[in-house]
């Protein structure tokens, strides 16, 4: 009876130490993933000095609002885990009605100022709004929606576009908001002034259309 009794005590007592290995192991596991999560999510994108940068993965960052009314105070105040990261080369969520917020902590690498070109590959958003958060203030850098006329973007260009600039070693944070009534998709690159003249000369052919389109209507 005794010895039964032993036999018991060891197997409760093995079964204790399996579960402290296995928790042991789950908590070894969180401590070497999180240095690569918050290394994706507080890194800024480095913009080199003379080159554009057209692939924004892992650093655009991605938050939903059903509401459509969060403010971009409140966005500011967000803790990182409320943000998810943009794991494919454009922005994309298929369909939804929710008010979608992206964020891009960006710092200028060169040695003195730069001026850059934000080019949003798309002709048209239900609504939409980018502003430049700097350490002093905020900038809103464009503002679209449905009733918005072609002569009040920032740019004249059948994409959206806008320019921004930073001094040299600033660190600033992009913030994007957007609803849509169809595709979410929203390919963002950063172009300088000759790469966007590239652009642009590589895709007169549609621009013409695009203009005759306007012209018409």
């Amino acid at each position: 009876m005794r010895q039964r009794r032993a036999f018991l005590k060891i197997g409760v007592n093995t079964k204790s130490l399996a579960r402290c290995k296995l928790l042991a192991l789950a908590f070894l596991c969180v401590l070497l993933i999180m240095p690569n999560f918050q290394a994706a999510n507080s890194d800024p994108l480095s913009i080199p000095a003379e080159a554009p940068v057209r692939d924004l993965r892992p650093h655009l960052q991605y938050h939903f609002d059903p509401t459509g009314k969060l403010t971009l105070s409140q966005m500011q105040t967000k803790a990182a885990e409320e943000f998810e990261t943009v794991e494919t080369r454009e922005p994309t969520f298929l369909h939804t009605k929710d008010t979608i917020w992206l964020r891009l902590l960006i710092k200028n690498s060169a040695a003195s100022e730069i001026q850059r070109i934000l080019l949003i590959e798309t002709n048209f958003m239900y609504e939409i709004e980018v502003i430049l958060e700097r350490s002093s203030d905020n900038e809103i850098l464009l503002f679209q929606d449905r009733n918005s006329r072609f002569s009040t973007r920032p740019i004249p260009h059948p994409n959206l576009v806008t320019r921004f600039s930073m001094e040299a070693d600033e660190i600033a944070t992009l913030w994007v908001r957007y609803r849509s009534q169809g595709d979410t998709a929203l390919p963002i690159k950063i172009e300088t002034e000759p790469s966007f003249l590239n652009f642009t000369h590589a895709n007169t052919a549609k621009y013409f259309i695009f203009y005759a389109v306007i012209i018409v209507f």
